[in-house]
């Protein structure tokens, strides 16, 4: 703006030109991105001396082009061409005032931007005008350390934490860090505290790494359980456990478990750990006595009953896999008596079984026993050889899925299904079972047994506010001797409803069911099933 100076008017022009030089600056920036956007196989050549700027372009820019100075997340390429996705210039940082430094140009901001978007949110960023360089503290672990925990190592609480000392801070790794301690089930309560270190007014890049304290608040370890639980099928059943969920400190968890009632006694203790070490395998050692009493059922209601006796261990190794969810390898060895107590329809005699086991299962249901979405598979392989020491050669497979999905807060759609076969040589204790209230509406609980199993289930339920549940479900399903093909023609189906009161002490329920045959049944629980 050159007020009312003419053109024929050659005083001032001093003035006048420091103005031209100031305007020239202003819109340098500018420009250059025009000049860009129809000339990009043109490159700049700015540089600043004194007070005065020259600024041009040409093929083959004769100056370098800005510089980068503590940046490895990203390299010199990838933040110059972030800036050049935004529209900003290099030299908007080169035309600034002489020895003048900045924490909030353009570029400044831009980058930090970038690395706050990727997740690393202590990355700071400065502009040194004198060098044309932006420096960069990405926020570098410089010290991570434990507190608050009294008996858990800290190694253990350490090999949970993605981030590592000497790596950059990154906030959605922290955050995956803290629900893996969660998931632990070790502690009650985990925070962090993030300290920068040589905060002064002195920069350097190096200077100001970050000491990351992880703060843990350790849950009781020594646990005992009692549980109790009524169905019409097993009778009363009295639970009663006593765990140590970190043995050691290591995350080790050992169970000792006992469940004594009129149709089953089980004694079992299970000594299990969730990471081997620093590796995501996990194992599980796990032995006991089952003995139990089941009926066997003809068309008109019960013809025999027998006690099935089993003793055993078993061992399995596995891991957490992308898509497949837990993955475990396992070996089974147990020793099946079945002995007779009235009627007939069964074998009897002494079985030992060595078995291969490998298992799949994927589980997110969002909580028990009303889940209201999420998804639950399981595939189990299982192949048993003389040569591994047993009576029995054998392989069996199955697959059983179900989804949950919540509608209008409190209307709740289950489906599930289940499929089993396997060889004709399949002894009558492993043989797959169907009926009773969770699987054929309308039968008894296992009164149909067989070497392949196809069963389906549609489920509506409804909440009534508050502790009450309310669901019809429709079932289908058939078991056969011998594996051949599934013919919709020779399923059996069922219908039934259901009213669940939810107590401090578990599920109360009571259903009613009805098969295609005719054949009703009322069902009544309560107490969460073990």
């Amino acid at each position: 703006d050159l007020g009312d100076h003419t053109a024929m008017d050659f005083t001032r022009l001093d003035t006048l030109i420091a103005q031209g030089e100031k305007a020239t600056r202003d819109l340098l920036p500018e420009l250059i991105r025009t000049i860009r956007k129809t000339w990009p196989q043109f490159k700049k050549q700015v540089k600043v001396e004194g007070e005065r700027g020259r600024a041009g372009e040409k093929n083959g820019a004769s100056l370098p082009l800005l510089a980068f100075s503590g940046n490895t997340v990203f390299t010199d390429d990838e933040l110059r061409a972030h800036l050049d996705r935004l529209g900003i210039a290099d030299c908007e940082l080169r035309i600034e005032r002489p020895a003048r430094r900045t924490h909030h140009s353009p570029i400044t901001k831009s980058i930090t931007d970038l690395y706050c978007e990727q997740g690393y949110v202590l990355a700071e960023v400065r502009a040194d005008t004198d060098s044309d360089t932006i420096r960069i503290n990405e926020g570098r672990i410089e010290r991570l350390t434990v507190a608050g925990n009294r008996k858990t190592k800290s190694h253990v609480i350490l090999r949970e934490f993605p981030l590592k000392k000497g790596k950059v801070f990154n906030l959605p790794k922290a955050n995956r860090g803290i629900d893996q301690l969660y998931g632990t089930g070790l502690f009650e309560r985990v925070s962090l505290r993030l300290l920068r270190k040589n905060s002064g007014e002195c920069y350097a890049e190096q200077s100001r790494g970050i000491n990351v304290v992880i703060r843990v608040k350790e849950r009781g370890y020594e646990l005992v359980r009692f549980g109790i639980r009524y169905d019409r099928d097993k009778h009363t059943e009295v639970l009663m456990e006593a765990a140590q969920d970190n043995l050691f400190g290591l995350g080790i968890k050992l169970n000792l478990l006992g469940t004594v009632g009129e149709r089953r006694q089980r004694y079992q203790v299970e000594h299990r750990s969730d990471r081997i070490f620093k590796t995501y395998l996990t194992y599980t050692i796990r032995g006991g006595q089952t003995i139990s009493k089941r009926y066997m059922y003809g068309p008109g209601g019960a013809v025999g009953e027998y006690r099935d006796i089993r003793s055993g261990a078993q061992f399995s190794l596995g891991q957490q896999l992308y898509r497949l969810g837990t993955v475990s390898v396992g070996i089974r060895a147990e020793r099946i008596r079945t002995r007779s107590l009235f009627g007939g329809g069964y074998p009897t005699g002494l079985q030992e079984i060595r078995s291969l086991v490998f298992r799949s299962l994927i589980d997110n249901l969002d909580c028990f026993p009303f889940p209201r979405s999420g998804k639950r598979s399981q595939f189990v392989f299982e192949t048993a050889a003389r040569i591994f020491g047993g009576t029995e050669a054998y392989t069996k497979m199955s697959f059983f899925a179900e989804t949950f999905h919540t509608f209008r807060r409190r209307n709740t759609l289950h489906l599930s299904a289940r499929w089993g076969t396997a060889d004709p040589t399949l002894p009558f204790s492993e043989m797959f079972r169907l009926g009773g209230q969770t699987t054929l509406y309308g039968t008894h609980q296992d009164e149909f047994q067989g070497r392949q199993l196809f069963d389906a289930h549609l489920e509506y339920r409804f909440h009534v506010p508050r502790y009450y549940y309310f669901s019809l479900r429709y079932d289908a399903g058939n078991v056969w001797r011998f594996a051949e093909k599934i013919r919709l023609s020779e399923l059996k189906h069922a219908w039934g409803a259901q009213v669940t009161l939810s107590t401090l002490l578990g599920p109360i329920s009571l259903s009613y069911g009805r098969s295609d045959e005719g054949n009703t049944r009322i069902y009544f629980s309560a107490g969460v099933p073990f």
